[in-house]
């Protein structure tokens, strides 16, 4: 996985084999991340909007990760290339 873009203590998105894979930080007390792939709406709007999008969708998450947990996927930090 590649990194992509980054904004510290908010989200990474990555590249996943051709896949965009958007980390999200949430929480308050406790502190956890919510992993998505972007679907293909998600790419088409990043495609046009760049990384305010992904600056909005990383908000959405945030604010209703109980939404987004069917999409959640697990994440292996090791494998991450700067």
């Amino acid at each position: 996985m590649n990194k992509i873009t980054e904004e510290k203590w908010s989200y990474i998105l990555l590249d996943d084999d051709g896949l965009l894979l958007l980390s999200v930080l949430c929480g308050t007390v406790g502190i956890y991340d919510t992993n998505i792939y972007l679907n293909e709406y998600e790419e088409g709007q990043y495609k046009v909007s760049g990384e305010a999008y992904i600056k909005e969708l990383a908000g959405k998450i945030r604010m209703s990760p109980k939404s987004y947990h069917d999409r959640h996927v697990r994440i292996d930090y090791s494998q991450i290339k700067e």
